[in-house]
């Protein structure tokens, strides 16, 4: 709460609840992290010698899905000026750089050595790639919304918040991406 024009301000309902909810979201991570990490305690070998992973290719399309989250906060700022225009531009540009990050993604999982069930590494590294893909592809539909929700009708008052707050969902999801490269293809 601060002060504003001698008054209290009240924090917006809406970045309360997402704030509850990304707390939920971090929460089901840290228990896929933690099996991980318990499944890597009993296991002598781990990952398996079967598993092959491209470090460099994480590497690059994690920084791809790192430059979105400099995007997205371009759109922040063009939304708290009121540019509606120059805003969509670098959300689109955020959607756009968050699709190249998911496609390598299925394409590394479609060519993988091993599988879902080939072990018990490949049971959780696909749980964990698959979850966060998934939050990968709602935060693309969420940036699509937010697009579609404030086309056109958009005072500076409507655009900037529904871009915050977006914005808090899409910085999430590349802080997933990079605990998951730490944790899957640096520490293994």
């Amino acid at each position: 709460m601060g002060i504003e024009g001698g008054r209290q301000s009240r924090t917006s309902p809406l970045v309360v609840g997402v704030g509850v909810w990304l707390a939920s979201e971090a929460m089901l991570f840290a228990g896929l992290f933690a099996a991980y990490f318990t499944l890597a305690a009993a296991n002598e070998a781990w990952p398996p010698p079967d598993v092959d992973l491209s470090i460099p290719r994480a590497a690059i399309f994690t920084s791809v899905l790192v430059i979105s989250s400099f995007t997205m906060q371009l759109a922040v700022h063009e939304g708290a000026a009121g540019r509606e225009a120059a805003s969509f531009r670098w959300i689109t540009m955020t959607g756009v750089l968050g699709a190249v990050y998911g496609a390598n993604a299925v394409v590394e999982l479609a060519t993988l050595d091993f599988g879902i069930s080939s072990h018990a590494y490949g049971s959780i590294f696909f749980m964990i790639v698959g979850i966060h893909l998934i939050h990968l592809v709602a935060g693309i539909a969420l940036l699509g919304g937010v697009i579609a929700l404030t086309a056109g009708t958009t005072t500076r008052m409507q655009l900037a918040p529904t871009v915050t707050v977006a914005s808090y969902y899409w910085h999430f999801v590349v802080a997933l991406s990079v605990a998951v490269f730490v944790v899957l293809y640096v520490v293994q």
